[in-house]
């Protein structure tokens, strides 16, 4: 796949795509260490699960993983992609999140995947 795009499979034929082959994380948010050892923890896991059942189940559940663990980090990166050249859009949203430190400690959590 391109850089910055995300692959439409991260597991096929008992092969299986981790860290930034698996569809890395914009660089801003600072997870991709703990994704690439999260995901490739869990892809030799399902490797494991391929050499002793045969079957095609341990792709799709790492498939399924690797989009649950992704999805949000994607989509804040997105957003604040989409903040980098917006001043006035960025005190915006750091005055909304000032105000509930609650959705900012989320959001914080989200990224760190807890």
């Amino acid at each position: 796949h391109q850089p910055g795009t995300r692959p439409r499979r991260t597991a096929e034929a008992g092969a299986f795509l981790a860290g930034d082959a698996s569809g890395g994380i914009d660089p801003v948010l600072g997870c991709g260490v703990a994704l690439a050892l999260t995901t490739g923890l869990a892809a030799a896991r399902a490797a494991g699960r391929v050499l002793t059942s045969g079957s095609g189940s341990p792709e799709r559940e790492y498939q399924h993983f690797v989009r649950r663990e992704t999805r949000v980090r994607a989509a804040i990166a997105g957003g604040l992609s989409l903040l980098a050249g917006r001043p006035g859009l960025q005190r915006a949203v750091t005055r909304v999140l000032a105000a509930w430190p609650r959705a900012s400690a989320r959001l914080t959590r989200l990224v760190a995947g807890a």
